[in-house]
């Protein structure tokens, strides 16, 4: 049951992502949105992300997991309400910034909270199998968004979402002792302050390093995501139904890679399983420039890259984020917030970077980038330390 609450939690923010892409467009035209509007939808919920994650460290000390991840749901719930039928486009994103707010916060906990119900082996398996399983959220989201538009019409999403929050928030209070629990006595992050937690935590720079090859592995999966659609449909001239089965499939590249993660991963080889996954991302990058001189239709080269990227970044993203926080365990919970928080960073940088050229280039040129700067980390940390025991 405990698994199972983890990955509703963290799959509430990961349809809230494309759930309601389908019905943008009618949404847009309601509340009279340009362009920028539109790609604000995205931008404005990414930032409320990243807002929770930057004040949730804060909270460790003076409220538990368990009351956090209930409050941050029921933030979400909030948002989700003000985005079923707003009185302008202002309220509309700002319900947007809000669900960010709410779900930024409660899968930081869920992260922690794992450290604190699993050990060894069976936490990394445990959170490969957890993640692996959430990675395919965004690829049905779109299509699941598309159906109940089409037969609940254009609010359907947001009542799906304040439905799936409720519930969520329902079975947590009823296994709230088993959530209680884990945060005995021995509660570490109660006996230090919390300034004098991000310290220790900065200052160790296998943290560090590990956050930012799995934030710049996950910036690019976005950068793709988040522009497929435009490159898709108006450079490459595809239908929707194209393109969005394209997307949906690629996106199962992840799954692949962090099932095949959880069946060789231990102790001691996880480091060559992210070095692994880092060069087959960079791989894949630079095989997706093969479209300019290969002659295939562009957007089968793009399926077969992006989803050996997908495969690669299924390797990377769990791995490097689990061990990042396993090297600072007794600060689980601030590691977290800290941990999303770079990677949210990154993200909203990445996302937004512009090269003037365009747009499949630009996000084949940010990946490769993104994959060679993770790869040189990597190669530091290898020289650094031979060993990783969690």
């Amino acid at each position: 049951m405990i698994t199972f609450l983890f990955f509703l939690i963290i799959a509430i923010a990961q349809l809230s992502l494309g759930l309601s892409l389908p019905s943008l467009p009618e949404i847009s035209e309601l509340l009279h949105f340009n362009e920028i509007d539109e790609a604000n939808y995205t931008l404005y919920f990414l930032c409320g992300i990243f807002i929770s994650q930057v004040f949730v460290g804060f909270l460790f000390s003076r409220l538990s997991k368990f009351k956090l991840i209930i409050l941050g749901l029921t933030i979400f719930l909030l948002g989700s309400i003000l985005t079923i039928s707003p009185c302008s486009g202002n309220v509309f994103l700002l319900g947007r910034a809000i669900q960010g707010v709410g779900v930024g916060s409660s899968t930081v906990l869920v992260r922690a909270l794992l450290k604190d119900f699993f050990r060894g082996k069976q936490y990394l398996m445990t959170g490969s199998k957890l993640y692996s399983y959430n990675a395919l959220i965004p690829a049905v989201s779109p299509v699941i968004g598309a159906f109940i538009y089409v037969y609940f019409g254009v609010n359907s999403a947001p009542y799906l979402l304040s439905l799936i929050a409720l519930v969520v928030i329902l079975l947590l209070l009823v296994n709230r002792r088993e959530f209680l629990f884990t945060e005995r006595k021995d509660r570490l992050e109660a006996n230090y302050k919390t300034r004098c937690q991000y310290f220790l935590i900065i200052k160790n720079k296998t943290f560090l390093g590990l956050t930012v090859v799995s934030g710049l592995i996950y910036s690019g999966e976005i950068v793709f995501i988040s522009r497929s659609q435009t490159i898709l449909q108006k450079e490459l001239l595809e239908t929707p139904v194209v393109a969005g089965s394209i997307v949906t499939f690629t996106i199962f590249g992840f799954f692949i890679g962090a099932q095949l993660s959880k069946k060789i991963v231990t102790n001691k080889n996880i480091i060559k399983i992210i070095h692994s996954g880092v060069l087959i991302c960079l791989l894949s990058s630079v095989l997706g420039f093969g479209y300019k001189s290969i002659p295939i239709n562009t957007s089968i080269v793009i399926f077969f890259t992006m989803s050996l990227y997908m495969l690669g970044a299924g390797l990377v993203y769990i791995n490097a984020s689990l061990l990042a926080i396993s090297e600072v365990a007794k600060f689980s919970g601030v590691a977290s917030s800290l941990l999303s928080v770079f990677q949210g960073a990154l993200v909203l940088i990445v996302a937004n970077t512009k090269l003037g050229i365009s747009m499949l280039d630009e996000y084949l040129v940010i990946q490769i980038l993104c994959s060679l700067l993770a790869l040189l980390i990597i190669i530091y940390l290898v020289k650094k330390r031979s060993e990783y025991v969690l």
